[in-house]
């Protein structure tokens, strides 16, 4: 195995000046542990992550929370194999397991994918 070093508890957050120029809110990774990778590439968050995203004009902030998240930072992928739960305004998903491609703005959920919409937004 490859050293790594050991953090606790973590915070990480995309710079506005990496955001901005790909047009893409500002995200923020929290966790109560994890691990960097020796080539920095690779971090591994451990237990109550917290993903925020900020709104933005047409979208608004959410929120991704589990108990696992993997993020390769030079694809600005983020991803997880365990349970999750993501919340926006009004709506609510959960899934076991996930993919978010930050550059690409997409997200796949991969099993048990559940929603919940409330048709109330303003």
């Amino acid at each position: 195995m490859a050293p790594r070093t050991w953090l606790k508890p973590p915070t990480i957050a995309a710079l506005k000046s990496q955001v901005a120029a790909l047009a893409e809110p500002r995200l923020t990774l929290s966790a109560e542990r994890g691990t960097l990778s020796q080539d920095g590439n690779e971090i591994f968050l451990y237990d109550n992550v917290l993903m925020m995203r900020e709104g933005a004009a047409a979208l608004p902030g959410s929120q991704l929370r589990t108990s696992f998240l993997h993020v390769v930072s030079q694809r600005s992928l983020v991803r997880s194999d365990r349970e999750v739960q993501i919340t926006e305004q009004g709506r609510t998903l959960s899934a076991r397991g996930m993919e978010y491609d930050n550059l690409a703005g997409q997200l796949t959920l991969h099993a048990q994918v559940r929603g919940v919409y409330d048709g109330k937004i303003k």
